[in-house]
C-alpha cells in the first residue's frame, strides 16, 4: 500500500472547517470530497482537539540595533516603557487565575518601588537618596518623588550657599 503524503496545515484547517460546518456530512464523505485517507481525515481532526492546529505563529521582526535605543532613550526610559507593557499585558490578559494575578501585582508594585528609588537615586546622586526621601516626606506628607527632588534641590543650593 502507498503511503499518502502528508497534509499542510493550511490543508488540515480547511478539511477541519469543513467537517464543522457540515456536521451531517459522514467522515467517510468529507474524506471523499478532499481526497484524503481516513487516517488523514482523523489526524487533522485530532490536531484540532488538541489545539495544535491553530497555534499563533510568530513573525520574527527585525529588531533595532541596540545602540539606536540607547542613544534616543535614557536606561529610565527604556525601564518605565518595559514596566508599561508588562502592566498592560497582565491587564489584557483575562484568562490568568486570581492568585496568579495577585502575585503579579505584588512583583508589579514591588517593581515599581525599586523603580522610584532608582530615579531618585539617580536624580540626587547619592547612595542614601531613600533616606532623604523618608525624612522630605516626614516633614510634608504625601509628597511626590518629583516634590522630593525639588526640596532636595533647593536644599542643597542653600548648603552650597553656606
Amino acid at each position: 500500500m502507498k503511503k499518502s503524503l502528508p497534509l499542510s496545515d493550511d490543508q488540515k484547517r480547511t478539511i477541519v472547517r469543513y467537517a464543522l460546518n457540515n456536521k451531517n456530512v459522514k467522515a467517510s464523505d468529507v474524506c471523499r470530497h478532499f481526497n484524503i485517507t481516513r487516517d488523514q481525515y482523523e489526524y487533522a481532526m485530532r490536531k484540532y482537539n488538541d489545539g495544535l492546529l491553530y497555534k499563533k505563529s510568530y513573525k520574527r521582526t527585525k529588531r533595532p540595533p541596540v545602540d539606536a535605543l540607547v542613544k534616543n532613550h535614557t536606561a529610565d526610559e527604556l525601564i518605565e516603557k518595559e514596566f508599561a507593557i508588562a502592566v498592560a499585558a497582565l491587564h489584557s490578559d483575562r484568562s490568568i487565575d486570581a492568585g496568579a494575578r495577585i502575585d503579579m501585582l505584588h512583583k508589579i508594585v514591588a517593581t515599581r518601588q525599586t523603580m522610584q528609588r532608582v530615579s531618585l537615586q539617580s536624580h540626587i546622586k547619592r547612595a542614601d537618596s531613600d533616606v532623604i526621601a523618608i525624612l522630605v516626606r516626614i516633614l510634608r506628607p504625601g509628597s511626590t518623588d518629583e516634590e522630593v527632588i525639588r526640596y532636595y534641590a533647593q536644599a542643597y543650593e542653600e548648603y552650597k550657599q553656606l
